[in-house]
């Protein structure tokens, strides 16, 4: 009975960290465009975020920044869908992605909204650290309000015209290294 038990446990965990390890960036996406100390960040961020999804307990919570591969699986063995979350490593990814892409479409309305297109699949949902595992992904995705980026490219938005990608650009590099200080001021005070 014990064997057959211990291998239903190994083959169920083995399938769980599959999944995570199976997170590849969107194609085109150009890592070693991303400073080693940005993706330590998305990393951090990661770590926090996993357990939050896990209802304040993974049993596995690792994150490699120069791989920029993850692992979260919770306490009782489900994985959560962290692409659907804000401040995951697939999050951070398309965000970065979504930055590379207006800068390789300058003056090139079609392809920025190419661009705006792919940033609407980015993570909209936040982590709230109650039931916000795997089991209740779909009803959370199904629920969740309109993203900024939504609401910031509708039909006259600043983004619909070709001079839109400096001021989105900028946006985002201000947004991540306000999150990258809130990180390390947060990391100061837990040492």
């Amino acid at each position: 009975m014990l064997p057959s038990t211990l291998w239903i446990a190994v083959s169920f965990l083995a399938a769980a960290v599959s999944a995570q390890s199976s997170y590849t960036p969107p194609a085109g996406f150009d890592p070693s465009a991303v400073e080693a100390s940005v993706k330590a960040s998305w990393c951090d961020a990661q770590s926090s975020t996993c357990p939050k999804l896990c209802d304040g307990f993974a049993k596995v919570n690792r994150c490699d920044a120069s791989k920029l591969t993850f692992e979260c699986v919770c306490g009782d063995g489900t994985v959560p869908k962290v692409e659907d979350y804000k401040n995951t490593l697939p999050y951070f990814v398309c965000l970065a992605n979504f930055g590379q892409c207006i800068d390789n479409h300058p003056n090139d309305l079609e392809g920025q909204r190419e661009c705006q297109r792919q940033r609407k699949l980015c993570g909209s949902l936040e982590a709230s650290g109650s039931g916000s595992t795997s089991t209740t992904l779909s009803s959370a995705t199904a629920t969740a309000t309109q993203s900024d980026a939504e609401a910031a490219t509708s039909a006259g938005g600043p983004a619909a015209t070709s001079n839109a990608a400096p001021a989105l650009h900028v946006a985002q590099d201000y947004s991540l290294g306000m999150l990258t200080c809130l990180f390390a001021g947060a990391f100061g005070f837990l040492v």
